[in-house]
């Protein structure tokens, strides 16, 4: 699952109003993966940018 697809989720489940927390902090920290030039990555990819963000 990619950034746009994050991004969907949560256009689909506003209008609805159904609560998205978890996959708000994982759609925030696929933006900063973006921002970082890692947006081809996917969930493994999401461990080492934390795994190099802690080092």
């Amino acid at each position: 699952m990619r950034l746009k697809d994050r991004e969907l989720i949560h256009d689909l489940a506003r209008p609805v109003g159904a609560p998205m927390p978890v996959t708000a902090g994982v759609t925030e920290t696929f933006r900063k993966m973006v921002a970082d030039g890692l947006g081809d990555h996917d969930n493994t990819g999401m461990v080492n940018f934390y795994r190099a963000r802690k080092n």
